[in-house]
């Protein structure tokens, strides 16, 4: 077993030396660009966005899903000792054990994916003309105040959108999403409620991207003679 995961930890490395950070961060920010309409909600600035990255991904990001397939081939803890060994007679917990060096290869090379990862933020942060599709893209959901004729209506604004952070969150989380309740009335005018089935699914661990958008109304100049 750790003669197997020392192998595999040398691969991931190997691998994760060869990733093309500007390749990830142009296939992020054009992911972003693209799919606005998913996560857009003109009431906040700040968003946390879930990147499935998988086959399906529309545009494809190859690059970016070679980094999430390296986080993926790491061990969970679980897997390199058993808790029932980590125990000592007593109770305690025997240190060295929990410490063993196959954990802390893996913790070691999450490292080197994180710094990877950070590399892909930083070149994202750098990206103006990227950056500043994003912020076309966003910035009409925020100045359109109605619609005339069926015209919409926009303010003028001006601002500027950032990615904050970058990360791996290498942990799943379950969801349970409420339906609300209607109220149907019935031809002979009685009262139905109507509850839809709630869902339940789960967040498969993923890269996070967190985006803000920063902005103010445009004030045209009045002269005072």
């Amino acid at each position: 077993m750790k003669t197997k995961n020392k192998i595999d930890f040398e691969n991931i490395i190997n691998e994760a030396k060869n990733i093309d950070t500007e390749k990830v961060s142009n296939e992020i920010l054009e992911w972003l660009i693209t799919n606005v309409e998913y996560f857009i909600d003109n009431s906040v600035k700040t968003f946390k966005v879930d990147l499935i990255i998988d086959g399906e991904s529309n545009p494809p990001m190859p690059e970016a899903r070679k980094l999430n397939d390296l986080y993926r081939s790491l061990p969970n803890d679980s897997d390199l000792v058993e808790a029932k060994d980590v125990f000592k007679k007593n109770g305690t917990i025997d240190m060295k054990k929990l410490n063993s060096k196959s954990i802390n290869d893996a913790s070691d090379i999450r490292n080197i994916l994180d710094e990877v990862t950070n590399k892909c933020m930083i070149k994202m942060q750098h990206n103006e003309e990227k950056l500043n599709q994003l912020y076309k893209r966003m910035i009409f959901f925020y100045e359109m105040v109605g619609v005339y004729k069926g015209s919409p209506l926009l303010r003028e604004i001006s601002g500027a959108v950032n990615i904050t952070k970058f990360e791996y969150e290498a942990f799943t989380v379950d969801v349970k999403v409420k339906s609300p309740t209607y109220q149907i009335q019935r031809e002979d005018g009685d009262i139905e409620m109507f509850h839809a089935e709630d869902k339940n699914y789960t967040i498969q661990e993923a890269f996070t991207v967190w985006i803000e958008i920063a902005f103010s109304p445009k004030v045209k100049s009045v002269s005072l003679f």
